[in-house]
């Protein structure tokens, strides 16, 4: 499962601001930029709801039936085979079983934290959108346990192996990303 985040390192009152049709919109179209460079043409979206059960018909916030589904709409317009909002707890637990292997979450935590329960250290962070490849582990800088003797090099492998997959693609990313 690949996941893709509207926002990341902000407070969850900050993400909650963060939440535009414009961005999201952006998001889901660099997500699709994405998909194609890696030869995935109509790659299936899934879209995690910003509230609980994707506001479940206004009864926890407007958000999802104002800013997501307009945001969706607009996508599918343009060809994108994005679904959503999805409620994150049915959205992430499919993602695992195979149904999506796109994921757009909506903060930091609605993303990372169900990736890691499943992945472990097996997981890459890779940001898109930049000209560069930019490939990362995605557990974090392990300050907590450097010079101990104890730190695993797994991620950090993966995370070259995934960079060198993605380099020769990476300019239709960057291209398509700027359009």
């Amino acid at each position: 499962m690949l996941r893709f985040h509207l926002t990341t390192h902000v407070s969850l009152r900050q993400a909650i601001e963060n939440v535009t049709p414009e961005r999201t919109g952006n998001v889901i179209e660099l997500v699709s930029a994405f998909t194609k460079a890696l030869g995935n043409r109509d790659e299936p979206i899934g879209l995690a709801g910003l509230n609980p059960h994707a506001g479940e018909n206004r009864l926890f916030g407007d958000e999802d039936a104002d800013i997501l589904v307009a945001a969706v709409a607009a996508a599918r317009k343009k060809g994108i085979n994005v679904h959503g909002p999805i409620p994150a707890d049915a959205l992430i637990p499919a993602a695992v079983k195979g149904k999506w292997n796109m994921v757009i979450a909506y903060y930091h935590d609605q993303g990372h934290a169900p990736f890691k329960a499943v992945s472990g250290d097996d997981g890459v962070n890779i940001t898109v959108g930049l000209p560069v490849v930019r490939v990362s582990v995605d557990h974090g800088t392990a300050f907590d346990i450097a010079g101990q003797g104890i730190a695993r090099e797994a991620s950090l492998v993966l995370s070259l192996r995934r960079a060198a997959q993605l380099a020769p693609g990476w300019d239709v990313v960057w291209w398509t990303a700027q359009q």
